[in-house]
């Protein structure tokens, strides 16, 4: 990011009139076995449960507007919709012990949600981002899904789930330019958070580990 202003976008997203997140569509196969490394899926528990994703809705917002603090004022929060790319379409490979190992990739399309959007601009380092909100999740019981996880020098993306509804976050910054010495980074973080339905777990998973 090399513009002097910042951006934050929490776009909280629901989908049907459930609220529920919009299914792949297919079953696929199981050839899972009695050995398949199931525990590699690192299972979640949050704390944090709110009867409803529009409850959820709700309290993300809070948890957003607190983190936010002072800058809160100057947040605008409207209706939109949204496309988010689920990673939860089960897939498995063989590891060299025979055993096979479940993990997750990105669905092949990205659904349609409806929610609520909000909008948060600044341009200075002086004021609230990534790390703020991620303590503020933290804090209020909700539990990070590293499958989202992806880092790099101008960015981060992580995601944040309740029982009722996964945040994503997606953070960036200008981390400077190493091969030029005379490069001035600019200041600030844009931020764009999507609060969507967690989706149903994949019934090839056994109960204890979903």
């Amino acid at each position: 990011m090399r513009s002097a202003a910042a951006l934050a976008l929490v776009t909280l997203a629901s989908a049907g009139p459930a609220g529920a997140a919009p299914s792949t569509g297919v079953t696929p196969a199981n050839p899972a076995r009695a050995d398949t490394a199931w525990s590699e899926l690192c299972v979640l528990r949050p704390r944090a449960a709110y009867g409803s994703f529009a409850a959820a809705c709700s309290s993300a917002r809070r948890i957003v507007n607190t983190a936010l603090g002072r800058w809160a004022d100057s947040a605008r929060w409207t209706g939109t919709g949204t496309h988010f790319l689920y990673r939860d379409s089960l897939t498995f490979t063989r590891g060299f012990d025979g055993r096979l190992y479940p993990f997750f990739e990105f669905r092949a399309r990205d659904p349609r949600v409806r929610g609520l959007e909000m909008y948060f601009e600044r341009s200075t380092d002086e004021g609230p981002g990534v790390d703020e909100v991620e303590a503020a999740l933290g804090a209020s019981g909700w539990q990070r899904d590293n499958w989202y996880a992806a880092d790099g020098p101008d960015g981060t993306n992580i995601a944040w789930v309740c029982r009722e509804a996964l945040v994503h976050i997606d953070a960036q910054w200008d981390g400077g330019d190493p091969t030029d010495s005379t490069y001035v980074r600019e200041p600030g973080q844009s931020l764009r958070i999507q609060v969507v339905p967690r989706p149903r777990p994949d019934p090839r998973i056994p109960p204890r580990f979903r």
